[in-house]
């Protein structure tokens, strides 16, 4: 964007010097200060949008999980086999899924949880992290809640799980 203005101010300011050295108007300034003048707007609104761009993907680059180091938690127990033995149910109801309080029992509270209600429906996000030889490590798990108040696992998923 910024090139595309610049590269209009320069024609304009070409050709207001042009057309002014032709017409004999030596004395006149008003063309090619009017084109400086556009330009130093462009340059800105392009230093603005930059601006606001960069912080904008700074912030998402801050927030994003691969960015983020997790502290050693000695107390993580979870493995590939463990991960892989989850009996998960239904993606949308968790029917036929492990409940959270038998993960909770086997492999203590998790590192972080919060819960989400959508069209009636209200699913438990938790995760497990830690930090092994400076790698993260984790396994996120979602459980949607039954009538009877329990939670049945819908969703899981390992990052570097070894």
């Amino acid at each position: 964007m910024f090139y595309l203005l610049f590269a209009l101010s320069v024609i304009i300011l070409t050709l207001a010097a042009y057309f002014a050295a032709r017409s004999g108007l030596k004395k006149s300034l008003l063309l090619p200060l009017f084109s400086l003048l556009f330009l130093l707007i462009a340059f800105g609104l392009y230093k603005g949008f930059d601006r606001t761009h960069r912080s904008g993907s700074e912030n998402t680059k801050e927030t994003t999980p691969s960015t983020l180091k997790y502290s050693e938690d000695k107390t993580f127990s979870w493995d590939r086999e463990a991960f892989d033995n989850l009996t998960v149910g239904d993606p949308n109801s968790g029917s036929g899924g492990m409940t959270y309080d038998d993960i909770v029992a086997a492999y203590g509270e998790p590192s972080t949880a919060f819960e989400s209600t959508t069209d009636n429906t209200t699913t438990r996000f938790i995760s497990y992290q830690t930090a092994i030889d400076n790698e993260n490590v984790s396994v996120s798990l979602r459980f949607v809640n039954q009538s009877d108040g329990s939670w049945l696992l819908s969703y899981k998923f390992a990052e570097n799980l070894k």
